[in-house]
């Protein structure tokens, strides 16, 4: 399944977009967040668009290690 949406708040404005892995890219408070993911879905990394890039570690029982 794959997709996209927005909803907007009193505050602020959100987005999203999906891929068949799962969140792909989000949208909020003026800063984009994109997801990568390993061809099983698991989530590897993320990066904002404050340059900022957060790896992620799954045990062997799909549990994350940040």
């Amino acid at each position: 399944m794959a997709g996209s949406g927005t909803a907007k708040g009193s505050t602020q404005s959100y987005s999203y977009g999906y891929t068949g892995l799962g969140l792909s890219t989000e949208k909020t408070g003026g800063i984009t967040y994109e997801y990568v993911r390993c061809s099983c879905g698991l989530l590897n990394s993320e990066r904002t668009s404050a340059d900022k890039v957060y790896y992620y570690l799954f045990n062997g029982q799909a549990r994350l290690w940040a």
